[in-house]
């Protein structure tokens, strides 16, 4: 009889591996759904497998940095900002949340805190050699990027020719 009940404990044991397995199997597909749907333009539906998959899986990173990826395509730069922002809390790690923040707030003209963010993803990227050339080419054009508008500005309200 004790034999009987290991072989049932095991055969449950194994089933709900199975299981487990089988689930994380479907939860990944989602994000490859999800993902799929991003790129395909299909914003709403790629949101709504996201959440679905996020429903169970708070904390999965990978989910996380797809939603604050379609949120940014939706317009939804807030609501992106908060998701990027929380990835860096969760996980400061990870370069590629704080490289979305610096564009992100970059677009919204707060060129201190895009500065901010690409030297908190340098430090992640350091360890990266490409990584590491990226974010100085990113520093530089966005050291640049306020004299910009200014001199497009003040070209525009010149009347004079441009020197050749």
């Amino acid at each position: 009889m004790n034999k009987l009940n290991l072989h049932r404990s095991l055969v449950t044991l194994l089933a709900g591996a199975l299981l487990s397995i089988a689930s994380m199997a479907a939860h990944a597909d989602d994000i490859q759904d999800a993902n799929k749907l991003f790129k395909q333009g299909q914003h709403s539906q790629a949101l709504g497998k996201v959440n679905g998959y996020l429903a169970g899986n708070p904390k999965d990173a990978k989910a996380r940095f797809l939603k604050g990826l379609i949120l940014t395509e939706q317009g939804k730069t807030t609501d992106a900002i908060n998701i990027f922002s929380a990835l860096t809390g969760d996980y400061p790690e990870l370069p590629e949340p704080y490289n979305n923040l610096a564009v992100l707030y970059a677009g919204q003209g707060q060129y201190d805190n895009a500065k901010l963010a690409l030297e908190l993803a340098g430090r992640q990227a350091a360890d990266r050699p490409v990584g590491e050339a990226r974010h100085a080419d990113r520093v530089e054009r966005l050291r640049c990027a306020p004299a910009q508008p200014h001199a497009r500005a003040a070209e525009q309200a010149d009347p004079r020719p441009a020197a050749e």
